[in-house]
């Protein structure tokens, strides 16, 4: 997933960096690049965070990027501090990868697990149990797929979360 984030130099060098779409994703950096990474993991922890509690991947609009610059240009200005901001793009995880990693509560994997089809029907027709986080993050670690058969998967091997 790509985001637009907007930068704002500091005047005793380096940068603040807010990704719009993210409301209350803001980091900083000494460099740009180190900024840009910086802002890359907040998003990431961001979106984490906001697909535990259920909610969808917020999408991007070219409104709210603008509005994000001109907040930055007036608080530049009546700081008085040169109009300037730039924009780059970031690139996050995928919607999939991101809710692997997250610590995800029963409801919130229930609802996930029926919306990616995580659920096998056994052969009476009832849904069997879902699967444990550490088990999607473990599929998706390993390059299978949430859609794909898990015939033969153990999800009840010894592992633990640090190993996925």
């Amino acid at each position: 997933m790509r985001f637009t984030v907007v930068l704002s130099p500091d005047n005793q060098g380096g940068y603040t960096v807010i990704c719009p779409a993210l409301p209350g994703a803001v980091s900083e950096g000494d460099s740009l690049a180190e900024a840009l990474t910086n802002i890359t993991s907040t998003a990431e922890e961001w979106l984490i965070l906001w697909i535990e509690e259920g909610n969808p991947v917020p999408e991007e609009d070219p409104a709210m990027v603008r509005q994000e610059m001109e907040a930055c240009l007036r608080d530049r200005a009546e700081e008085g501090l040169p109009p300037a901001v730039e924009t780059r793009q970031i690139s996050v995880a995928g919607e999939k990868e991101l809710a692997a990693r997250a610590v995800l509560d029963g409801h919130v994997l229930l609802e996930y697990g029926y919306s990616e089809g995580l659920y096998d029907d056994d052969e009476d027709g009832e849904d069997e149990r879902p699967l444990k986080p550490c088990t999607v993050r473990a599929i998706l670690r390993y390059g299978g797929s949430l859609g794909d058969d898990l015939d033969g998967f153990d999800e009840d091997a010894d592992f633990d979360d640090d190993d996925v």
